[in-house]
């Protein structure tokens, strides 16, 4: 991956720390399917890494390799907010009571449907992260999906560039 894509997929700001004011089982299952539900962060690194093997096109795999990059970071720390909550981080929706299951990763081919996938995921992780953003008063856990939600939000960035739209 060369430096101007890491840097094109990668906002120079920190990360909250994680700070939360108390333990909280509830918000830490509310997290879980941003974590590892369908459409999760999980998902997505999983997505972004398929399709970056399956396109011939250097660009769009550097940068779904970048993207995927950050999508990891954004699991390690929802993990670790869950934990803080005094949930377990395990690859757990609470909302749907189901393990993850790969089988619902998006597995598209080419690049138009890839680019496609891509938006259509990082607009539902915005929308889904300003839905737990309401759902909490916890201010470190609204920092965190704040930020989050900033990547993603740079991500639509991205694909709608590669997508010439």
């Amino acid at each position: 991956m060369n430096a101007k894509t890491k840097s094109l997929c990668t906002l120079p700001m920190p990360y909250p720390r994680i700070n939360v004011e108390r333990r909280d089982v509830m918000s830490a299952r509310r997290l879980s399917s941003a974590y590892a539900g369908n459409g999760g962060e999980l998902s997505a690194i999983l997505f972004y890494t398929y399709a970056a093997l399956m396109t011939e096109n250097d660009e769009l795999k550097d940068t779904l390799e970048c993207v995927s990059i950050t999508e990891m970071k954004h699991l390690e720390i929802l993990g670790k907010l869950i934990k803080a909550l005094g949930g377990d981080p395990k690859f757990y929706d609470w909302n749907t009571r189901r393990y993850f299951d790969a089988s619902k990763v998006e597995y598209r081919a080419s690049d138009e449907r890839i680019i496609r996938s891509a938006l259509e995921s990082e607009r539902a992780a915005v929308k889904h992260y300003r839905a737990l953003l309401d759902s909490t008063n916890d201010k470190s856990v609204k920092d965190i999906l704040k930020r989050i939600i900033l990547d993603e939000e740079h991500h639509i960035k991205i694909f709608t560039e590669l997508s010439g739209r």
